[in-house]
C-alpha cells in the first residue's frame, strides 16, 4: 500500500494546510484539509485509518502534537 500527499513536501505540509494559511476559520484553525491518496491496498481492504501527526502544531497547541 502507497499513501502519497500533494500538499506535503520534504516531510512538511504546505503552508496553505495549516498555521500559515489565509483559510483560518474564526477560531483560527485552518480549513483546508490535506490531500492524499491511497493506492495498491490489499484487494479485500474495506475501510482507511489516516493519521496525521503535525510536530509544526506546537505554537498553536501550546506544546502538544496536532493529530490530524
Amino acid at each position: 500500500m502507497q499513501l502519497t500527499s500533494t500538499g506535503i513536501h520534504n516531510g512538511y505540509f504546505d503552508d496553505i494546510y495549516g498555521g500559515y494559511s489565509d483559510a483560518l476559520n474564526e477560531i483560527g484553525m485552518p480549513t483546508y484539509s490535506i490531500p492524499f491518496i491511497i493506492e495498491q491496498a490489499p484487494a479485500d481492504t474495506v475501510t482507511y485509518a489516516a493519521i496525521f501527526y503535525d510536530l509544526d502544531a506546537y505554537e498553536v497547541t501550546k506544546g502538544f502534537p496536532w493529530i490530524h
